[in-house]
């Protein structure tokens, strides 16, 4: 018995045993999309730059979670706290390792912040993070652009 104590006791002590959910890659990009987005077949799709902006990563947040701003896809608060929190480089790319499961994915801007994208129960931004699959994620900062 002593040494299947001992055995576990070595097992927890160097890690080989976790507690902790496997965290999974999560990657993607922040577009800054400005102007007038309206198809049109004479002008080409256009490309989008990068932005750089904070990124949060709440429990799934719907509207009673959140203080609305003052137009369309913003939020002056939020009634939790975020899970993680992580800024997009200059050319708007991000990366951040985080458990399985699904989240409320939102952009800071001014001190707020901003989605437009809600899904048919009214979760706001929702992203599902998946084990063994790619996680890619394009976020758009499109509070300069027309539709």
């Amino acid at each position: 018995m002593l040494k299947r104590v001992v055995l576990l006791a070595t097992v927890l002590s160097t890690g080989w045993v976790s507690c902790q959910p496997a965290k999974v890659l999560v990657t993607g990009k922040v577009e800054r999309v400005v102007g007038n987005q309206m198809p049109s077949p004479d002008i080409p799709s256009p490309s989008f730059s990068g932005i750089s902006v904070p990124i949060y990563f709440f429990e799934p947040l719907d509207r009673q979670k959140v203080t609305p701003g003052a137009a369309i896809g913003e939020y002056s608060s939020v009634s939790v706290q975020p899970l993680y929190t992580l800024q997009s480089s200059d050319d708007g790319r991000f990366k951040v390792k985080l458990p399985a499961g699904r989240y409320t994915v939102l952009m800071g801007k001014n001190g707020g912040f901003y989605s437009t994208i809600f899904d048919l129960d009214g979760t706001i931004h929702p992203v599902v993070v998946e084990k063994g699959k790619k996680n890619y994620l394009v976020l758009r900062a499109d509070w300069e652009a027309i539709y």
